[in-house]
């Protein structure tokens, strides 16, 4: 039985041994939900993501089935992969979410007609899901068997080859280079015509210069070269070796696991065949052929040599990338193994559990009202080239420019400052300026504006811009294009995540957002003349500055957007409509973003030539990417490496009570179940070194942040207090007039995991250590991320009782902390601080009052000691528990000078000309 084999009927946790209970809440597991290969997965006529209509099986094995399917928008036929994923360990979790990844990444970044396209993927609670392109055909290993003589043909074998050596050029011409390390028939999709497929991208891999050997001996056993088993790194000679392993198979057929000596004379070969087929597989890579162009030259040249015509070495041509056919026909995947897998070297019909591929572990998180994936990957990089439109062929890499590396499962795909998620905030800052921006240091500093002044009774704020300020194209930018920027993101039309709360303090906002205003233009945004524009608030807001660095603020060409709508944001950005330090050079929402100075910025121009985004997880080397993120798994290897760094992000993970919802309507038990979690330990399970325990509301990095907080035991205790936490507990009962832990009223802990088990094993340890501390039984509710803001967005008796969030910062003020989730109204006091009927309701009420007066004082020293103050209230009344801040980790070329990253994980705008390389 492997270590998640059983799953508790009573709370649903995973269990990590053998033994007879829970680990998490002491039960029975003799009901438990036993995980074996009857495993449900879904069943043929099912739709799935509302679009695709499952139609017969054409593989299945263990945890996993391959579908035929329809594509009910386009009408076209397609191969689904469909996975459970309820019974996978925590280092399966790991192992299938790389596979999952490199699956994806390959997926969208390789373009041949030797390669299927991969379409789309998805997920729900309970399976993960790839959508292919539907290949008519069959592997060549069921080919070969078909065959009466048992083998193919040399004139077919020559063409297979010649074939295979196309694509694997491709892939080893790719910057950096793409090791495929799984060629072998089963590998190989043959369609009826004699084209052939290469699918499968579980295992292949970038090639890392310098890199002694492999993180992991991935490969079937006969086919992977010896070094793939841990002696060396993998290299495109490792291709060569699996592919003469596959073109031998093919020609004798006997599987290499069972070749004798004499298993060249089972097949009929040129003697230059033979020796090219032996030099490809000698053990020892320096001997092999040194490229796979110089094997299919020496193919070519035996079928030339031989009078053999090769059908399709060159006249191959991409057919038709979704096929129609009412009869079965093999996918993309091929039937005998997962990606990932070292799958059996011939026949087999089963999947091993480690064979499966994996999701992505995307944590979402609550932000500001919306979902935002919990990621600071804003990364760049630069290439030199001159400006192409979207579509074109995508221009090569100069390793002298600056790289920046996005995480391998994410992609910037939205270049809209209105509607700009956490992922996009560093494109967006470089591509559009506005009035004021950020320094190292999040001190607000002028951009557009040279000038501002807040008038005497705090309620009308008035910016001077620039003289002759313009947009990337020439065109001027006026206070016209300002206003029309701010309505526009307050417009429900616009669906702004920020806007509702960065912008809520001009006067009528809210009435904009709802739509019962159509402009705000003249009334509380006013373009008085060219060079001025005022700002109506809604009182004295003294963080009205703060606010106006979020991308919301940002600035776009009023005359571009009427002209093209949205689609300025893809299609037409690069003719003008950019008025940051960079501009649009190049596109491809699921490759690449390349950025050039913008030779019209007011300001100091950007030493670096070019900047852009890739999306490919490309690795980091001696050249490129400059800069590249760490993950959690990866974190280890090179922490200790003099070019890693990190930075703590704007981002708190926290549990939160209601004080609607009893127990929480006391204020010792809340404190219990605080001083009852040990924060270090909850942090190192579930992050490692990517994020750091705190107690803290407002976080390190941010203004108003406190070193000397102290957590609800008066002490800056990360582990815990478990003994004043049992005192505290008895207290809370007695006030509640509870006599004892068995008339505790019930407790459930709501979470949503999106199939993630690092979230799962976080909220199964607090649950654990609330049951072995307090005594108190706490059952878990994982449910979707959607119905979780639902329901913290309701007001009535469908609202959590306890829940796990997040929130990552969207201007640098102690209000976004504080007053916008505490403050009384504040659609996102959640936790209902002050709004309830508790003890201690009217206290609550006065540090609500504390926080009005902190929003609205002009003096900025004594407002951030007031909300200081405040924090350390809304500490002790537990508003929230704090868990963890994450961090920023990332390796920087040491040729980089002047590169600084602020508290947002973001290059301030005019930094750029700074930035220089060696």
């Amino acid at each position: 039985m492997s270590p998640l084999d059983l799953y508790c009927a009573t709370c649903g946790a995973a269990n990590i041994s053998d033994t007879p209970t829970c680990f998490a809440c002491g039960n029975s597991l003799s009901d438990a939900e036993k995980n074996d290969e009857q495993a449900t997965l879904p069943s043929s006529g099912t739709f799935l993501h509302n679009r695709y209509r499952l139609l017969s099986p054409v593989g299945e094995g263990g945890f996993a089935k391959v579908y035929r399917a329809e594509d009910t928008e386009t009408k076209n036929i397609v191969a689904i992969k469909a996975i459970r994923l309820k019974s996978l360990s925590s280092q399966e979790i790991i192992d299938a979410t790389d596979t999952y990844n490199r699956e994806i990444r390959f997926g969208k970044a390789l373009k041949h007609p030797a390669l299927p396209a991969l379409l789309d993927h998805f997920m729900d609670q309970d399976h993960w899901y790839l959508v292919a392109s539907f290949i008519e055909g069959e592997t060549l290993e069921a080919y070969q068997q078909r065959l009466s003589a048992g083998h193919l043909p040399i004139w077919e074998v020559l063409d297979i080859g010649v074939q295979i050596c196309d694509v694997l050029s491709y892939l080893h011409s790719r910057q950096p280079p793409i090791i495929f390390r799984d060629v072998k028939p089963d590998n190989i999709m043959r369609t009826k015509n004699g084209h052939i497929y290469l699918v499968d991208f579980g295992i292949a891999r970038q090639y890392r210069p310098g890199r002694h050997r492999d993180t992991q001996a991935l490969g079937s056993p006969g086919y992977a070269a010896p070094e793939q088993y841990g002696t060396a790194q993998t290299t495109r000679r490792s291709d060569i070796y699996s592919l003469g392993a596959t073109l031998r198979a093919l020609l004798t057929g006997i599987n290499p696991l069972e070749e004798t000596e004499d298993t060249e004379q089972a097949a009929t070969m040129p003697s230059a065949l033979s020796t090219l087929l032996s030099q490809m597989l000698e053990k020892d890579p320096e001997k092999r052929p040194e490229t796979i162009e110089i094997v299919k030259q020496r193919l070519e040249s035996i079928a030339e040599k031989t009078g053999i015509a090769l059908p399709h070495a060159q006249t191959f041509t991409q057919p038709a990338s979704l096929l129609r056919s009412s009869s079965p026909a093999a996918p993309i995947f091929p039937p005998t193994a997962m990606p990932g897998s070292a799958a059996p070297s011939s026949g087999g019909s089963g999947w091993s559990k480690s064979a499966l591929v994996s999701l992505a572990l995307v944590v979402l998180v609550i932000v500001g009202g919306g979902i935002s994936v919990f990621s600071m990957s804003h990364h760049s990089t630069i290439i030199d080239y001159e400006p192409v439109t979207r579509g074109e062929t995508t221009p090569s890499l100069d390793p002298q420019s600056f790289v920046f590396s996005v995480g391998n499962s994410t992609e910037i795909s939205n270049l809209d400052p209105a509607t700009a998620d956490v992922l996009s905030t560093q494109a967006t800052s470089m591509l559009y300026a506005g009035l004021v921006q950020l320094d190292d240091s999040l001190q607000v500093k002028p951009q557009l504006a040279s000038s501002w002044q807040q008038n005497a009774d705090g309620t009308t704020w008035t910016f001077k811009l620039r003289p002759n300020l313009k947009f990337s194209d020439g065109s001027p930018l006026t206070s016209e294009d300002v206003a029309f920027s701010f309505d526009r993101a307050l417009d429900p039309a616009t669906h702004s995540p920020t806007a509702s709360y960065a912008l809520r303090a001009i006067k009528n906002a809210d009435q904009r957002l709802n739509g019962s205003l159509s402009t705000l233009i003249g009334t509380s945004i006013i373009p008085s003349d060219p060079y001025t524009i005022e700002f109506i608030t809604t009182g004295k807001v003294s963080f009205f500055l703060s606010a106006l660095t979020n991308p919301s603020a940002l600035v776009i060409n009023k005359t571009s957007f009427e002209q093209h709508g949205t689609s300025l944001f893809t299609t037409y950005l690069k003719d003008g409509g950019t008025s940051g330090p960079f501009q649009l050079a190049y596109y491809q929402s699921s490759e690449r973003l390349d950025l050039i100075p913008n030779p019209y910025y007011y300001g100091p121009k950007p030493q670096i030539r070019k900047v852009s985004f890739v999306y490919n997880g490309a690795s980091y080397s001696s050249e490129q990417p400059t800069m590249t993120e760490i993950s959690q798994r990866n974190i280890d290897q090179f922490k200790n490496n003099a070019s890693f760094h990190q930075t703590a992000a704007s981002e708190i993970t926290y549990f939160a009570m209601n004080f609607r919802i009893k127990p929480f309507d006391n204020t010792k038990i809340r404190q219990a179940f605080a001083l009852a979690l040990d924060k270090e330990l909850l942090t190192r399970i579930s992050q490692g070194d990517v994020a750091f325990a705190t107690n803290h509301i407002i976080p390190q990095g941010q203004k108003g942040y406190t070193p000397s907080l102290k957590g609800p035991d008066d002490t800056t205790s990360l582990k815990g207090n478990l003994i004043f936490a049992k005192e505290l507990l008895q207290e809370g009962m007695k006030e509640e007039g509870i006599n004892s832990s068995s008339q505790f009223p019930p407790v459930t802990f709501t979470f949503s995991s999106s199939g993630s088990e690092v979230i799962k094993r976080e909220v199964s340890s607090a649950q654990q250590m609330w049951q072995n501390v307090l005594g108190v039984t706490v059952q878990l509710r994982d449910i979707s991320y959607q119905d979780l803001i639902n329901q913290l967005e309701s007001k009535n008796t469908q609202a959590p009782q306890l829940w796990r969030s997040g929130w990552i910062a969207d201007y640098p003020d102690p209000q976004d902390w504080t007053t916008l989730q505490f403050g009384q109204g504040s659609l996102y006091n959640r936790v209902n601080y002050g709004q309830n009927n508790s003890a201690d309701a009217a206290r609550q009420q006065q540090v609500q009052q504390m926080l009005q007066k902190a929003d609205s004082m002009p003096d900025n020293e004594g407002r951030l000691r007031l909300y200081q103050d405040v924090e350390q209230k809304l500490v002790n009344d537990v508003a929230w528990i704090p868990i963890y801040q994450q961090q920023q980790s990332y390796l920087l070329q040491s040729k980089v000078h002047n590169f600084t990253l602020n508290g947002f994980n973001v290059v301030s705008p005019d930094n750029w000309a700074k930035i220089t390389l060696s």
